[in-house]
């Protein structure tokens, strides 16, 4: 837990030197890559933030090698295992003798690239989209595999989206789907990010997330009529525990985002899409956590749509107009991603596989 601290203080330092690192950026997103990757790789097998996800993957991991690929697929057809793929790929890397601290390590390395190339490619002001990883996703990443598989691919189909290529995307998000189901809800996405959201949309949005706090039962309804197998059932069904911090903090990156971009200076024409697709996703993804009052694994959906944020910021505050704007910007997103790091404990818990 002490490294991710210190990692964090250590990437507000490194604003303050930007201009030393002016043209490494590539060597940035390396290291950043490296640094979630480490913390990934060698975190012990314990329950971290309260989740026991790892516990219980690790478990079935060490029994894969003496199941069989037609008991995984008739377990798969019958509803007693989720998401093919994942089980398959990890089946294959068991029985050839990967251990399971290396097996997270080979997750942890795909995500970790994964974020990088996208940081690399998209993000203007890197240092402040691996702020917005390490508080708001990456922690999800230490627990839940299938998913953070099926994240690391959608990172790619944010590409295809920002690029406007349309088969590659569903291509993208449909491999996604092998390892976890849920990613279907991002299919979608590609056009959601073509709309024209102007400030009348953002009032009905308003209104919309007030009705989804406060009377959003029927969401849960609407899960369960169109989810597609018992996995998606089962997130629907189970009654909600979480608190309203993370949705308080997509809340307050969201608006953020929304309101500081008065002050952006004029974009060329592709990053200016690039910013209207990624809000039009966190617009998505905000809706959807507010229902994380009525089903609690609404966040696991709307991570799909928010983690674009970690370029749309950047995009944001990297080109105001105004240099002590773009610095006050910094500090205060910065300065209330920590408290909230704090404040939720999202990484209570975590120790490397040494300290276990």
């Amino acid at each position: 837990m002490i490294l991710v601290y210190s990692g964090f203080f250590l990437i507000l330092l490194l604003y303050t030197q930007k201009e030393r690192f002016a043209g490494q950026k590539k060597l940035f997103c390396f290291l950043v890559g490296l640094y979630l990757f480490l913390i990934a790789a060698l975190r012990g097998i314990t329950d971290i933030g309260g989740a026991g996800d790892l516990l219980t993957y690790t478990t079935t991991y060490s029994h894969l090698p003496s199941t069989s690929f037609a008991s995984l697929f008739k377990d798969w057809q019958n509803g007693d295992l989720k998401d093919f793929g994942f089980y398959a790929v990890a089946k294959v890397l068991a029985d050839i003798g990967i251990s399971k601290q290396a097996w997270l390590g080979l997750i942890a390395l795909l995500f970790a690239a994964a974020f990088a190339w996208f940081l690399y490619r998209y993000a203007d002001e890197p240092l402040i989209g691996v702020l917005l990883m390490l508080v708001m996703f990456f922690s999800f990443t230490l627990t839940g595999l299938r998913q953070t598989v099926a994240l690391a691919i959608i990172f790619s189909a944010y590409g295809f989206i920002l690029e406007k290529k349309p088969i590659p995307f569903l291509l993208a998000v449909g491999v996604a789907a092998l390892f976890h189901s849920s990613a279907l809800i991002f299919l979608p996405a590609y056009w959601i990010a073509k709309l024209k959201i102007g400030w009348k949309q953002y009032v009905l949005i308003g209104a919309f997330l007030l009705v989804a706090i406060f009377k959003g039962d029927w969401f849960r309804q609407l899960v369960e009529l169109l989810a597609w197998n018992e996995s998606m059932e089962h997130y629907a069904e189970r009654e909600t525990t979480l608190t309203w911090s993370g949705y308080i903090i997509k809340a307050f990156v969201f608006f953020f985002c929304i309101f500081a971009r008065r002050n952006v200076e004029k974009l060329p024409e592709k990053r200016a899409y690039a910013l209207q697709a990624l809000l039009n996703c966190m617009t998505i993804g905000l809706c959807i956590q507010s229902f994380s009052s009525v089903v609690a694994e609404a966040f696991r959906l709307s991570t799909y749509y928010f983690m674009g944020c970690t370029a749309a910021v950047p995009l944001v505050i990297a080109n105001q107009k105004n240099d002590k704007d773009r610095f006050i910007m910094y500090l205060g997103v910065g300065g209330a991603l920590f408290a909230y790091m704090l404040y939720a404990g999202v990484y209570d818990g975590l120790r490397f596989f040494w300290q276990v």
